[in-house]
């Protein structure tokens, strides 16, 4: 069955990439010094052998799955960019997971519907007031303290 062949055969390429890199090099190798040989010159050979990196990705899509890897590559980029900016992450979490939080809640408490700008409003005032409270308590602490006596104290 030739589908089934090709889905092993791409299977393989996936999980054992090293080695057909290897494969590869050393039949890109062995092709250009043949080349070399027939032709008598290292730079001929490399003329009429073409592009090495070009032929190594046409070898790569046509063993692989170039969209999976693209799709890898874009996600492990994204995750890469979230990472170094956590305030865009915020948002870009942050509102999908309020608006399904707020059709859950819709959905538990009486007469509060999805798109309710009250609910948005109170609910983001009662975490800015908690913020503020976690923040102003221990500053609070910190400004009543002498200064002299923090420092003898380390």
């Amino acid at each position: 069955m030739p589908g089934f062949d090709e889905l092993c055969r791409r299977l393989r390429f996936l999980f054992r990439r090293r080695q057909f890199e290897c494969d590869l090099e050393e039949e890109m190798r062995f092709h250009l010094e043949m080349k070399a040989h027939e032709s008598g010159s290292m730079a001929a050979a490399r003329r009429q052998f073409g592009n090495a990196t070009l032929l190594r990705e046409d070898s790569r899509a046509a063993w692989g799955w170039a969209w999976l890897e693209a799709l890898w590559r874009d996600i492990a980029l994204g995750l890469r960019l979230y990472r170094r900016s956590p305030g865009f992450t915020a948002v870009v979490v942050g509102i999908p997971a309020a608006l399904a939080a707020t059709r859950l809640l819709g959905s538990i408490l009486y007469e509060v519907t999805p798109g309710d700008p009250s609910a948005y409003i109170a609910t983001s005032a009662l975490l800015a007031a908690t913020a503020l409270a976690a923040c102003l308590v221990p500053a609070y602490r910190a400004a009543r303290v002498d200064p002299i006596v923090a420092l003898r104290c380390e």
